[in-house]
């Protein structure tokens, strides 16, 4: 069983550890695309239109392992998962992310000093923390806490996730010369949501006796467009547009000459209010605490045989203890994961632009930092090339590449926050593709980088 129970742990953590934003993409202003990171950045087309399914494609990997250390070869090159190796990678909390973006309608004009663009998009994100000491506990049971003296504590078990499609007005003007403001405004329709809150679980086992003592709640919900509770799975089309929100990025730019200019932007400040097929679960115990002291021998074996009947005791004993509810809820409301930027760039001679990114991810109330540093320069009329080194959470070597290409009205980048991850797939523990085409048509003057605007490349 527990060979199970570490194969599917293994399987789920390397599907789901993902996530989505591009950060290398930042500074590359020749992508529409990079308007994403601050709705504030100056698109130097008149007019840009995405492929459907192509303009911007994000392949995302990221885990706290690497295949090479969970699993290992035998002399006979059969293979195994080694628990302790597995168990070594996992920190005292770790992030599970996915964030993913679908865009079926991407295109965007320029009137005067003003852009308007306009997005369909569909979206997906989870957040699931995972104690290190929940995953000890699965793969080695309390054996280790109670050599160790301790309690094992789960209070950053945590998960979020949600599914919907998300229509987008975005707007970005030059106010001055020195000055750009932009906003996208975001309309939601929810999918679905699995949420908890306010839950925790505390297991200690004495090491003198060996009793354990227990404590935990849980409180849990989701919504679906699917009526689970009907035997045939029921929908309704009418609830497509049920589960409405609203979301709202905010960026700013300022110059302070023609070289160095800083920003700020905030993204994702909204919710959605979850109506259709809402369902609850709550449970915890009924006391402060669970105290469980074993069965004696003598009533474990009657006449040299096993009781049977305390199994049963025991069962019912635990179910007294602890309590669970399963109910039908009223609508309620989740925010979305919101993130906080601050960007600068540098423009060094007429074609070297060096940038910084700084980013807050709030997830669940906690605050998630990372850095970005990056340096860009275009070659020639058709050519621009990237490099980017990042830290974020649990990672500190994601170094980076871009491309952007343009031959007349097309337009092709692709960038990678982790350049490592292709040279060992077996030690990989993270990998980042993120490309896409676009059709674009003018040139705006005002957006190129060189102060004499003479460098019209893109």
């Amino acid at each position: 069983m527990k060979k199970y129970i570490i194969s599917l742990i293994v399987v789920v953590a390397f599907v789901l550890q993902t996530y989505a934003q591009d950060r290398a993409l930042t500074h590359f202003n020749s992508v529409p695309q990079s308007i994403e990171n601050n709705p504030s950045f100056t698109i130097p087309y008149k007019f840009y239109m995405g492929f459907p399914g192509l303009s911007s494609t994000n392949i995302v990997y990221q885990n706290v392992f690497s295949y090479s250390s969970a699993v290992k070869k035998r002399d006979d090159d059969s293979l195994y998962i080694d628990p302790k190796a597995f168990l070594s990678e996992f920190k005292k909390n770790n992030l599970i992310s996915l964030e993913t973006k679908l865009d079926f309608l991407d295109f965007g004009f320029r009137v005067k000093k003003n852009f308007f663009y306009f997005t369909q998009s569909l979206r997906a994100n989870l957040n699931l923390w995972m104690p290190g000491d929940f995953m000890q506990l699965l793969i080695k049971g309390n054996a280790s806490f109670v050599d160790e003296d301790r309690a094992l504590e789960t209070k950053m078990l945590r998960i979020n996730a949600s599914a919907f499609t998300e229509t987008t007005i975005g707007y970005q003007r030059n106010l001055t010369d020195r000055i750009n403001i932009g906003a996208r405004f975001k309309f939601l329709l929810g999918l679905a949501n699995a949420n908890t809150k306010d839950s925790y679980l505390y297991l200690h086992t004495n090491p003198g006796n060996y009793f354990l003592t227990a404590n935990g709640r849980f409180n849990a919900g989701y919504s679906t467009l699917i009526d689970f509770e009907d035997e045939n799975f029921k929908f309704e089309p009418s609830t497509l547009f049920q589960n409405k929100g609203f979301a709202i990025d905010l960026g700013g730019t300022y110059r302070f000459s023609d070289q160095l200019a800083v920003g700020a932007s905030i993204h994702d400040l909204g919710f959605i209010k979850w109506q259709t097929n809402t369902q609850s679960f709550e449970g915890g115990l009924i006391r402060d605490e669970f105290v469980f002291g074993g069965v004696p021998l003598e009533v474990l074996f009657i006449d040299s045989r096993v009781n049977s009947d305390i199994f049963k005791e025991i069962s019912d004993t635990i179910m007294d203890s602890f309590y669970f509810t399963d109910t039908t809820k009223s609508a309620y409301t989740t925010m979305l994961p919101t993130k906080v930027c601050l960007d600068a760039y540098y423009i060094l001679g007429k074609n070297n632009v060096f940038g910084a990114y700084y980013r807050s991810d709030f997830i669940n109330g906690l605050m998630l930092p990372s850095l970005t540093l990056s340096y860009n320069r275009k070659l020639g009329r058709i050519l621009q090339v990237g490099a980017s080194y990042g830290i974020a959470y649990q990672q500190y070597n994601k170094l980076g590449l871009g491309l952007s290409l343009k031959t007349g009205p097309s337009h092709f980048f692709v960038t990678t926050e982790n350049i490592f991850s292709f040279t060992n797939v077996a030690k990989m523990k993270n990998i980042y593709v993120h490309f896409g085409y676009n059709i674009v048509f003018g040139k705006w003057r005002e957006a190129l980088l060189d102060a004499n605007r003479t460098s019209v490349d893109f």
